[in-house]
């Protein structure tokens, strides 16, 4: 069964009129009825189809409708395939028919999602860790992530009014490793172990180790405290009934100094009467140790106030 234009012919028989003008017209419902609605004891209003729209696919642009006759302002949104594009089979929309304007869909789509950025007024959630190549966040204003029980939001950086990156109080770097190059961002850990005075109290030297010996053979380890490492410490020395003399140097120095009384040069030296106490400054070697001169084999205490050490 086929549309035929000829049919029903001249001269046709009035018995086999009827069933020529049947067999057209079911012809004609079939071919119609594929892309839209036209079928017999159905819908007839001839809505296009799912599937049935076929754009205009060709290398030169449109200029009129299919029919022959000019677009007009009811035709926007009539999509045309560049068959001949780069990138190849750009999509375009008519936007404009006097001048006859196909625009790239494509363009389109970005105007909106620009505006969109620029005009987005709700906090925005996204599912996805989304990935933006193009777009400026506004001046002085903190990008937000949402809290971890979803009834807030929390401030994570911005460019603030004097231009300058600015980041919340209270925000915090990943981990409390000390930085490695010159131009990363210093943690509070770090920079307080450069920097801080530490108050320790502990007695490193007690009575009870014994006599000291008239020589530099008097060892202080401090590396329990202090860390194997260069440290400037402040010791307080206790002693009893008998005036003494102590001097202080690093443990790996190997010079000689004068120690006794008047004569002590160039060396941390305090000159203790019969029960009083002394305060004394000295670095330490490499190895966080001391050693320290007596002027008599008497007992000692020996606490360490405080320092700071290199790191």
């Amino acid at each position: 069964m086929a549309w035929k234009e000829t049919e029903p012919i001249e001269g046709i028989l009035a018995p086999d009129l009827n069933d020529v003008i049947r067999d057209n017209n079911e012809a004609l419902e079939a071919a119609l009825d594929a892309w839209c609605y036209f079928a017999t004891g159905g819908t007839q209003d001839g809505r296009p189809r799912q599937g049935s729209a076929i754009p205009f696919f060709q290398d030169a642009a449109p200029t009129t409708r299919l029919d022959g006759n000019a677009f007009t302002a009811t035709d926007y949104g009539t999509i045309w395939i560049d068959s001949n594009s780069s990138p190849d089979n750009q999509y375009n929309t008519l936007t404009n028919h006097s001048p006859v304007t196909w625009t790239p869909i494509s363009t389109e789509v970005i105007a909106v999602m620009i505006a969109a950025i620029h005009t987005w007024a709700a906090i925005q959630t996204f599912s996805e860790i989304p990935v933006f190549t193009k777009g400026l966040y506004a001046n002085d204003a903190f990008l937000q992530a949402r809290n971890a029980v979803g009834n807030g939001n929390v401030d994570l950086i911005k460019a603030n009014a004097s231009d300058v990156p600015e980041v919340p109080d209270g925000a915090t770097l990943a981990s409390s490793a000390a930085p490695t190059a010159d131009a990363e961002i210093a943690n509070k850990k770090y920079v307080d172990d450069q920097l801080a005075w530490n108050h320790d109290g502990t007695e490193v030297r007690a009575v009870a180790d014994g006599n000291c010996s008239i020589d530099w053979n008097n060892e202080l380890d401090l590396s329990g405290n202090v860390g194997a490492a260069y440290a400037l410490v402040l010791l307080k020395v206790n002693y009893g009934a008998t005036a003494i003399q102590l001097a202080f140097k690093p443990y790996a120095d190997s010079d000689t100094y004068g120690i006794t009384g008047a004569n002590t040069s160039g060396v941390n030296s305090i000159i203790f009467g019969a029960n009083t106490a002394g305060l004394v400054m000295c670095e330490t070697d490499t190895n966080g140790k001391l050693r320290f001169y007596a002027s008599a084999t008497e007992t000692v205490s020996i606490t360490l106030v405080g320092y700071v050490k290199e790191v």
